[in-house]
């Protein structure tokens, strides 16, 4: 016997057993190490009993684990001996033994009277047979099962679906690929005496959910890869902000930058699968250049704007000073300040942990009014200005550099007219070159009629050269002819060379003839930025021939455009186009840039005879950064015989190798023009360009409140 078992039975008894029946009282039922089923007679008497007339139990006898006798007349406890050694004090004529005894048992008993006891009786001699419980609180941690110990186990077998192992812990190990059922029991002895006890009850093991991994943070959103059987998912980050999400990406917007940890858990539905671990890495989120405010407007002194995305504050500058910083995107300006004439106001968004913004464009808070030619004239670089009256010009205009505020108010200027007398100036138009500057609700009409010999000058109806510019619901009709005899001109119906200038309701009108010049009906060349730029709902409508150079692109929308930063949208080129190389009916050279939901219409044609690249849509388009999306060709093609000549329906020349997708949803009409698709079929990629009947593009389900195709030709909806 154990001594943690002896130190127990010990514990329960009041007093220990003597050798000769010493005088104690005895416990009573409750306090003995073993119960009983039964009470025995107890007596007061104090009378001298002695041992050998006190009688010792008869009938003793062992069944299954219960020590039971005859009762004894007046005994108030008795003494139960085991193996001639371990004695026990009981009040009740049973014993039940403890998990200690198995196998060959003596037992003797003894009866006490009051302070006297009686002999032992003769030893009985029996074989105790311990029948083990099956094990309790089977349980499942992670990929192992665990359960209690059962006292005198041998050792235990795990039921894994049928198949029995064999372990001495109470814990194993299990490969959980499916949901398996498990049972355990308790191993006995080989010799009988101990008896292995039956199997618990079956435990559905749960599969672990795969863990989590593969953390992408991509525009304010948290990626990762999906977990089958995964209800729900708890993401952690820093170990502090916690989301949930239904599916495997939760937008925690940019809140965070820097070195961040993320956690993400898979958890479970049902009873077949339980929650993944934890799925851990560190991302570092960089932070963002704050998006400049937008849509400013002044109404009774009030300043407004729309809300950026992340600041937290926003600057109000006046005249590029600092004036103030609100957390509203709105501002109420002074008396002083709205007085101001030809002030102009900014706004910036600031963050604690992103990048300012820019600053916005300019809102001018008092403008100049011109009535008269003669105050057209006298325009100041940097003023704010109002038309009140359309004006028709009486002499040759001379180009003016601007870089403030002009608003036409639905006037228009005409009779312009600039001629050779302007042929000094590199940058040639109505105004020489806009920078900073916002211009909008104009019509201009005339003529441009210059020869050059300034090296590579810029010429466009409104403008030569824009830089930074804003230009909003313009009318140009002008015509214009340009000889440049030194180097590649830039020539557009709007704008020759166009840098970071975002564009609106553009519409030019007229015919372009130029030699040697990049020319485009809206911009010649739109060049790299620093910023999103757009063209948003503009045209170019009428004609361009362009000859000479080897280097003149020339497209009836823009004639190179070389603007990584710049989107093209719901816009058109219904333009007829004549170039000597690069020649296509939207853009002639595209170096990068963006076009969605646009179109071009009229007949082109190349002049050249060698290396000619002619497209409907885009004359060549290179790999890079290029997007073209829902555009369409409606164009009639003609060429010269030649060597190296690439014609394509859509475009001439389009990159080949592995390029990421280049057109999404673009389309020709192939009863306009019979060519392939594209011009190099053999080395190019025209995936996503389709070739047309007229009845198809017609029932084209491009957006309903982009594209309107119930006519004889698709049209733009703001054109209808």
């Amino acid at each position: 016997m154990n001594i943690k078992n002896k130190l127990f039975i010990a514990l329960l008894l009041i007093s220990p057993i003597m050798a000769g029946c010493a005088s104690s009282s005895l416990p009573d039922s409750s306090s003995t190490s073993i119960t009983g089923s039964s009470s025995i007679s107890s007596s007061s008497s104090t009378s001298l009993a002695t041992s050998e007339s006190i009688a010792a139990p008869v009938n003793i006898a062992l069944n299954e684990r219960v020590i039971t006798w005859d009762a004894v007349l007046d005994a108030t406890g008795y003494t139960v001996r085991l193996n001639g050694h371990d004695e026990f004090l009981v009040t009740i004529n049973e014993l039940t033994l403890t998990d200690d005894y198995f196998g060959p048992l003596s037992i003797e008993v003894k009866t006490h009277i009051g302070a006297n006891c009686s002999l032992y009786s003769n030893a009985i001699y029996v074989i105790a047979i311990l029948h083990l419980t099956a094990p309790q609180n089977v349980r499942q941690d992670g990929p192992a099962i665990f359960w209690d110990a059962v006292s005198q186990a041998t050792g235990y077998i795990v039921n894994i679906n049928d198949v029995e192992n064999f372990t001495l812990e109470t814990s194993y190990a299990i490969d959980i690929s499916e949901p398996t059922s498990v049972k355990v029991k308790a191993t006995g002895r080989v010799d009988g005496y101990i008896v292995s006890s039956p199997f618990s009850s079956p435990l559905l093991i749960r599969v672990p959910l795969v863990t989590p991994n593969n953390f992408i943070f991509e525009n304010g959103i948290l990626f990762w890869n999906a977990i089958t059987a995964a209800a729900s998912y708890e993401i952690l980050i820093n170990d502090e902000h916690e989301f949930v999400s239904a599916s495997n990406q939760v937008t925690i917007g940019f809140n965070f930058v820097g070195s961040v940890n993320v956690k993400v858990k898979a958890i479970a539905s049902g009873d077949e699968y339980m929650d993944s671990s934890w799925g851990e890495d560190t991302l570092t989120i960089p932070q963002l250049t704050l998006s400049k405010p937008s849509n400013l407007n002044i109404v009774n002194n009030l300043l407004s704007f729309d809300a950026v995305a992340n600041a937290e504050e926003y600057e109000i500058y006046l005249d590029g000073v600092l004036l103030d910083t609100t957390i509203l995107t709105s501002y109420l300006l002074s008396p002083e300040v709205i007085s101001q004439v030809g002030s102009f106001i900014q706004v910036k968004a600031i963050s604690a942990i992103h990048l300012p913004s820019l600053l916005s464009e300019k809102i001018y808070v008092g403008t100049l009014t011109i009535t008269n030619e003669s105050e057209l004239r006298a325009l100041d670089e940097t003023g704010a200005y109002a038309l009140t009256s359309d004006i028709a010009l009486t002499s040759s205009w001379t180009p003016l550099p601007f870089a403030g505020y002009f608003n036409g108010n639905g006037h228009t200027i005409s009779s312009l007219s600039i001629d050779d007398t302007s042929a000094s100036l590199r940058n040639i138009g109505f105004f020489s070159i806009v920078e900073d500057a916002i211009i909008q609700n104009l019509t201009l009409s005339g003529s441009i009629d210059v020869t050059t010999i300034n090296l590579e000058p810029n010429i466009g109806g409104l403008a030569g050269h824009s830089i930074a510019s804003s230009l909003d619901n313009i009318s140009i009709n002008i015509n214009i002819s340009s000889i440049s005899s030194n180097g590649i001109a830039k020539v557009g119906g709007v704008v020759g060379l166009s840098e970071t200038t975002n564009m609106i309701d553009i519409i030019y009108t007229g015919d372009i003839v130029a030699t040697q010049a990049i020319t485009g009906g809206l911009i010649g060349r739109a060049s790299q930025s620093n910023e999103q730029t757009t063209i948003t709902r503009s045209a170019s409508l009428g004609s361009i021939i362009v000859t000479g150079g080897e280097q003149s692109p020339t497209g009836g929308f823009i004639g190179q455009l070389i603007d990584n930063y710049m989107t093209i949208v719901e816009s058109k080129a219904e333009i007829d186009v004549t170039g000597p190389n690069y020649v296509g009916g939207f853009i002639g050279y595209m170096g990068n840039g963006i076009i969605e939901n646009s179109y071009s219409l009229g007949a082109l044609s190349a002049t050249g005879i060698e290396g000619v690249q002619i497209g409907g849509f885009v004359g060549r388009m290179e790999g890079y950064n290029n997007l073209v999306r829902y555009s369409i060709a409606l164009n009639s093609i003609s060429i010269e015989a030649g060597t190296n000549i690439d014609a394509g329906s859509f475009v001439g020349v389009t990159p080949g190798g592995t390029w990421v997708t280049i057109y999404d949803n673009c389309h020709y009409n192939n009863e306009l023009s019979s060519l392939d698709r594209i011009g190099n079929v053999a080395t190019g990629r025209g995936d996503g360009i389709t070739g047309l009947t007229t009845i198809q593009i017609g029932q084209l389900s491009f957006n309903s409140s982009i594209w309107n195709f119930s006519g004889a030709e698709p049209r733009l909806v703001w054109e209808l």
